[in-house]
C-alpha cells in the first residue's frame, strides 16, 4: 500500500537517493556479468538491489519503476534458483537500456513528482521473463 501524499513528499529525497544507489549497484554488477555471466556474487547483488528498489517504489507509489525493477528481480531470482538459466549479453544490454530510463524517471520524479512511462521497457523484459 503506497504512503500518503504527505509522507511521499517527506520521503521523496531519501527515496531518490537510495533508488539511485540501487540502480548504480545493478549497473556496476551488470558490467561484471558482461564478462562472467556466472558470477554468483554479482547475480546476488543485482537480485537484492532490484528487490529493494521494487519494494521502496511500491511503497512510494511509483508503479513503473516498481514493475521494471521487479522484472529484473525475477530474472535474477530465476538465475539463482536455476543455475542453468542463461544470462546473455543481449539480455544484460536490454536491462541496462531500461536502467537509463529509470534514471530519467527518477529525475522526473525529482522535478515534478511524476515518473516516466516505462511500458516499452517493461514489455520487453516481460517477454524475456516468460520465455
Amino acid at each position: 500500500m503506497p504512503v500518503s501524499d504527505d509522507d511521499k513528499s517527506k520521503f521523496k529525497d531519501l527515496y531518490l537517493q537510495t533508488a539511485k544507489a540501487y540502480i548504480d549497484d545493478i549497473q556496476r554488477n551488470l558490467l561484471i556479468l558482461r564478462s562472467d555471466f556466472s558470477n554468483k556474487e554479482s547475480i546476488g547483488v543485482v537480485h537484492m538491489a532490484a528487490h529493494s528498489l521494487t519494494s521502496q517504489s511500491i511503497l512510494m507509489g511509483f508503479g513503473h519503476v516498481a514493475a521494471y525493477s521487479r522484472l529484473i528481480e525475477m530474472i535474477f531470482r530465476q538465475k539463482i534458483n536455476d543455475n542453468n538459466r542463461i544470462l546473455d549479453f543481449e539480455l544484460v544490454q536490454e536491462i541496462d537500456k531500461g536502467l537509463v530510463e529509470l534514471y530519467k524517471s527518477l529525475d522526473a520524479i525529482k522535478d515534478n513528482g511524476v515518473e516516466v512511462d516505462m511500458s516499452p521497457f517493461i514489455k520487453l523484459l516481460e517477454s524475456r521473463v516468460h520465455n
